[in-house]
Order: structure tokens, then C-alpha cells, then sequence
């Protein structure tokens, strides 16, 4: 796509026919959907890309406006990116441009927090339910969509035991914030990770290690969540 000779009306005709095949195919099997992925830099600006390029800061209105017309009545639509698990200049630009969005009645629903944390430098519990409330207050949903805790190479007890304390944390956040709906995890065994190749030096994210074996961070989120059961009766 990046080579080819596209004009915003054309370019704009992909968009649609993409969306519209998607969303036919998946028509009552998707509740939820990431509709626009990643479109923002670190610092609050929009990301580089063909869309931005030939379409402009539209094409976002365009992607959900054109997911809502396709997509099952009940599917929920979605904004997703990493590094608004606090709150700073992207995850105030982004709930920013949702306000912005509802003023025009373009359509969404939710926002994604990507939650790809790094042992020694994740959000805390605190950071990520701030988070969390730059978009509840604007009546959104949120959820945890892509759960991972990478650990800088070589392991060691430290480590993993601080893993397994801020998986438990992400996921008492969601739990104890109404509008979270879930938490999906980005792979659950180390061996099939993304994280090596794209982090060298770094790995064993999952909660399965190589052996298919449950890791601390497992039983710690299983033990929150019994706790939070036992204390909603």
C-alpha cells in the first residue's frame, strides 16, 4: 500500500471495501473490535502513516464512522494503544480526541489499553486506574487488550516475583474499575512471545513458561481474583 498512487478518494474506497469485508465476515461473531490501532506518537501527536499522510486527521472519523455502519448493531468499537496505561500526553490526547467525537457523534465505544509492561518500569495500580477514569468519565468502556510483563534477561527469583506483583496489579485494576470489561493476555507461553525478537535481552512475558508450566504471576492474578470474589460475596 505504501507505494501505491493513491488519492484520498481512493484511498478512502480501500478503507471502506476493508472494513465492510471484515465486518461481513465476522458479522455475529465480533462483540468488539479494534477499530483504529496505535494512531498516536508519545507525545499527543498523530503517528506517520498513509492514512495520516493522504486521507488526513480524519481518516479516524472515517474508520469508526464506517465500522459503525458495518459492523452487527451490538459490536462494540474500539480505540487501542500501548503507553496510555497513565495518564501522560498520549492518553490525554487520545481521550482528547474521543470527547472531540462525541460532540460529532462519531461512534466508539472503548478504549484499549494495550498493557505491555516491563519489570522495573511498569505503571502502578494507581497509574493505570487514572488511566482508566480519562475515559470512564466519558461514559467508555475500557479493557486490557494485549497483557504482557517482560523481564530483562537473565531471570531470577526478584524478577519473577515482581511479575507476578504487577500482573496481579493490572488486573485488580480492571476488577476494580467499573468500566473495565476484561483482560486479554498477548500470548500465555514464553516460547511463542514476541517479546525476544522485538526486546533482545528481554522475555519470559507469559504466564506459561517453556515447560507449559504456570509461573507465580499466574497464581497471583488466580489468588486476587478470589479475593476480589470472596469480598463481593
Amino acid at each position: 500500500m505504501n507505494n501505491g498512487n493513491w488519492t484520498k478518494t481512493s484511498l478512502l474506497s480501500v478503507l471502506e471495501t476493508h472494513i465492510k469485508t471484515v465486518a461481513d465476515y465476522y458479522w455475529n461473531d465480533c462483540y468488539a473490535w479494534d477499530v483504529v490501532n496505535e494512531a498516536f506518537e508519545d507525545d499527543g501527536t498523530l503517528r506517520k502513516s498513509i492514512w495520516l499522510d493522504i486521507i488526513g486527521p480524519e481518516y479516524i472519523e472515517h474508520t469508526f464512522r464506517l465500522a459503525r455502519k458495518y459492523t452487527s448493531p451490538g459490536t462494540k468499537l474500539y480505540y487501542n494503544d500501548y503507553g496510555i496505561e497513565r495518564v501522560n500526553n498520549k492518553s490525554l490526547a487520545v481521550a482528547r480526541m474521543i470527547s472531540e467525537y462525541q460532540r460529532a457523534d462519531v461512534p466508539i465505544d472503548g478504549v484499549g489499553l494495550q498493557a505491555h509492561f516491563t519489570v522495573g518500569r511498569a505503571p502502578t495500580y494507581d497509574d493505570v486506574r487514572a488511566s482508566q477514569q480519562l475515559f470512564s468519565v466519558l461514559g467508555l468502556e475500557t479493557a486490557l487488550t494485549e497483557l504482557d510483563v517482560r523481564i530483562g534477561l537473565p531471570d531470577n527469583a526478584n524478577k519473577t516475583a515482581a511479575q507476578a506483583a504487577i500482573y496481579a496489579d493490572s488486573v485488580r485494576a480492571c476488577v476494580d474499575e467499573e468500566s473495565c470489561v476484561g483482560v486479554t493476555v498477548w500470548d500465555f507461553w514464553d516460547p511463542v512471545s514476541w517479546v525476544p525478537e522485538s526486546f533482545p535481552g528481554n522475555g519470559n512475558a507469559c504466564l506459561w513458561d517453556e515447560n507449559l508450566e504456570r509461573k507465580p504471576a499466574y497464581y497471583a492474578i488466580a489468588d486476587m481474583l478470589r479475593e476480589a470474589a470472596a469480598k463481593r460475596g
